[in-house]
């Protein structure tokens, strides 16, 4: 079914001539009038992934209510953090719910449109802008000229404390902050368009019996896969356990954006519908894509045509005889921009600043708490300003050249951007790298790591209510149904009001109390969110100074139903399950795939803060843990709240320690079933599993910390001889991308 809900795809309405913001990251409207400036180099492909729920299956997008973007644009410091977490809500359809969705996504890659820089001038290019940004570019040129005519080949830093030379300094860098600020022309704009299409079938499965598929255990084979890799419906499900066709409740739904892609996702539902008749749990989503030939969604592409020349701008840009001091002109935008926050700042201070290595210590941290789960989500973060205001004139209604035939055959999937600094030498300004806030970047993440949270924790009381765990027996006041529902509601609002900045407070508020409780100490136990593949269990059975490690085997040898007594009523069915010894070594926290075979637990936390521990046989790990068997050491888990073992929270190990501290409790990573045979299932998604995510911040963090406190636009211009004449280069012309594809081709220079 075709859909143009505009939240699925981030980019959706850019065109060529697009400009952004790198302050907010918002894009405004094209700014470039003449459509025939651009090219289009086709090239058809076609890139899929799954994403959805799966408790049996890690791949980079399965479990994640918010998907990443490739790549990122910035121009300083912190601009580039932000840039580097951006996310959005897309059609992630995890959730939660009592049904199991698995999605597979595709991406129909028509082509790519850019500006055929190779046969443009900056002339040519400055005449095919909107009228407004026009002129604003020209007044910048004319102030520059004038500025390079009272210098009379001197160096502007050497003469800059001249009072003519310091008034024709602020009126040409006014000239240049109106254009890239104030009048909303952006940092940068968009050179470079891919077009095609995307869509997804979304599988929807439950068991007729609805508990049976919320049964926690250790049982299933859990497939650590990568990205776009084909998974089996039985093994994303369940784990590849036995289950009947004729247990299970399924359907299939498609949804596209863009006519290129309608029919292949059509066909691919129809395919996948056929194929589930009698083999449902054989069918693996992404090997069902049909393929798209180039003949079959072309298009009419117009032609490159120059624009005329234009004697004017080209005698105004001609002035520009060289761009040799081209530095000292950014070295003074930068220095008066830096004196609206120190007025009291000199120049001399400002060149020894300069050349001092970038503080990034704040990027690195950034890098580090994602990775390791440190994020204080009701932590209030500093709201963050909007000082700028995107171009809005009705140029936004323009066609694009690739789609004015038919608007609706192709959407953007990825945008190169350029900044305005890297076309027009004129516009010369410097690039603050020091990174002395990460606000904005935390904001975004903390909405991310909230809505993953929100998952974790409703699958978790509805796992107790479906096991029809009373809460009363827990002394709660809530019924887990409520509290599971609570959180998921929570989930939708999220996703709703990603752009929001009192988003996080709000959901908070609306949680009910109890789950606010919950929510309070799980923020609390940060480590808690690393138990991807639950807790590993480590018991010391050897209760002297040379401990010996068991875990529970999946080997159980009793169930049966504890007898009423005095202390304990009523009563409630248990299981004992023979341990066996474990290589994990808690000191160092390796192996962790010693784990593999053992059955592992999840946290449960309630209201009071008490901390219990859900595993095996849907039952709690019991506070009577040792017995014997007839086989050896065993322990004991029952469905009875009352003889539930409590634990508390170890800060510094970032482990769970029982009261008595024989039984120790660790979050396992999704890393320890990477390559080897896995038991076991998750509840658990969060940043530090976002690998695509990961992998931006820390390669962020690692070339700012390379650079000095400031760039400066010059930079770009150095040796290459540039003459106004000339057309650009663009094999030299470099580009930021981002898009919700990566990368498909090397048409301009690609910053790192």
């Amino acid at each position: 079914m075709p859909n143009n809900n505009t939240e699925n795809n981030p980019l959706f309405g850019l065109k060529i001539g697009s400009t952004i913001d790198a302050s907010t990251g918002k894009f405004g409207a094209s700014v470039i009038n003449n459509k025939n400036i651009t090219q289009t180099q086709v090239g058809v492909d076609t890139k899929s992934s799954l994403s959805g729920e799966s408790a049996y299956v890690y791949a980079d997008q399965l479990n994640q209510a918010s998907l990443s973007v490739s790549g990122s644009y910035g121009v300083s410091g912190i601009s580039q953090v932000s840039a580097s977490v951006s996310a959005y809500t897309g059609h992630a359809s995890a959730s939660s719910s009592l049904t199991t969705k698995i999605t597979g996504n595709v991406q129909l890659i028509y082509g790519t449109e850019y500006i055929n820089f190779n046969n443009l001038t900056p002339a040519d290019l400055l005449s095919s802008l909107d009228q407004a940004p026009h002129d604003a570019a020209v007044d910048a040129l004319d102030k520059f000229n004038a500025l390079t005519q009272l210098l009379e080949r001197r160096n502007l830093l050497d003469v800059y404390n001249n009072a003519d030379i310091q008034t024709a300094v602020k009126s040409w860098y006014n000239a240049v902050e109106s254009f890239l600020g104030g009048y909303g022309f952006g940092d940068g704009v968009v050179v470079g368009v891919t077009w095609g299409g995307m869509g997804t079938v979304t599988l929807e499965m439950s068991n007729k019996a609805s508990a049976q598929q919320w049964k926690y255990g250790g049982s299933g084979s859990f497939s650590y896969a990568g990205t776009g890799a084909a998974v089996s419906v039985q093994a994303a499900y369940n784990g590849s356990q036995d289950a009947k066709q004729s247990d299970m409740n399924f359907s299939f739904a498609d949804w596209s954006l863009g006519r290129c892609i309608e029919k292949q996702v059509t066909d691919w539902k129809s395919a996948l519908t056929a194929a589930a008749t009698n083999k449902l749990f054989e069918i693996k989503l992404l090997d069902n894509i049909p393929n798209v030939t180039e003949s079959a969604i072309a298009t009419t592409l117009p032609e490159f045509v120059k624009p005329p020349a234009n004697e004017s701008l080209t005698k105004k840009i001609t002035e520009i005889k060289s761009l040799e001091g081209l530095e000292a002109f950014a070295m003074a935008s930068a220095y008066e921009k830096a004196k609206k926050e120190d007025k009291d700042l000199s120049l001399a201070d400002f060149m020894e600043k300069a050349r001092q290595k970038a503080n990034t210590v704040q990027a690195q941290q950034l890098a580090t708490n994602v990775s390791n789960n440190n994020i204080n989500v009701l932590e209030p973060t500093p709201p963050q300003p909007h000082t700028r205001t995107a171009y809005k004139e009705d140029s936004i209604e323009k066609t694009d050249s690739v789609t004015e035939q038919d608007p609706a055959q192709f959407i953007p999937l990825g945008v190169w951007i350029a900044n305005w600094t890297d076309i027009f030498p004129w516009l010369a300004t410097g690039i603050l790298n020091d990174i002395l806030q990460t606000d904005s970047a935390m904001s975004i993440l903390k909405k991310q790591c909230m809505v993953q949270d929100m998952l974790t924790l409703s699958k978790v009381y509805r796992l107790l209510a479906v096991n029809n765990y009373k809460h009363s027996d827990f002394g709660v006041s809530t019924p887990f149904d409520q509290i599971a529902d609570s959180f998921a509601q929570q989930i939708k609002y999220l996703k709703d009001a990603f752009e929001e900045e009192d988003a996080i407070q709000n959901a908070f508020n609306q949680l009910g109390i109890d789950a606010k409780a919950i929510y309070n100490k799980w923020n609390q136990t940060q480590f808690l969110r690393n138990a991807e593949l639950g807790l590993g269990i480590l018991m010391n059975i050897n209760n002297t100074s040379t401990p010996i490690y068991h875990s529970v085997t999946q080997n159980h040898f009793v169930t049966n139903i504890y007898p009423s007594s005095s202390e304990h009523p009523q009563r409630f069915s248990y299981s004992m399950f023979y341990t066996g010894a474990c290589s994990f070594l808690p000191n160092t926290k390796t192996p962790y795939n010693a784990f593999s075979s053992f059955y592992k637990v999840y946290p449960v936390v309630m209201p009071n803060g008490d901390i219990h521990a859900f595993g095996p046989n849907n039952m709690l790990l019991e506070e009577k843990w040792f017995g014997g068997g007839p086989l050896g050491t065993a322990c004991y888990f029952s469905g009875d709240p009352g003889r539930a073992m409590k634990f508390q929270v170890n800060q510094d190990g970032k482990t769970l320690i029982s009261n008595d501290h024989y039984v120790e409790l660790f979050p396992i990573p999704f890393s320890a079933a990477r390559g080897i045979e896995w038991k076991g299932e998750s509840v658990s998604t969060n940043l530090s599993s976002f690998k695509s995510l990961k992998d931006k911040l820390n390669a962020l963090a690692n070339k700012l910390k390379n650079l000095n406190a400031y760039s400066f636009s010059s930079d770009t211009w150095k040796g290459k001889n540039w003459k106004p004449s000339d057309a650009y280069r663009m094999k030299s012309f470099k580009t930021q991308y981002m898009g919700i594809v990566d990368k498909t081709t090397d048409i301009f220079e690609v910053q790192s």
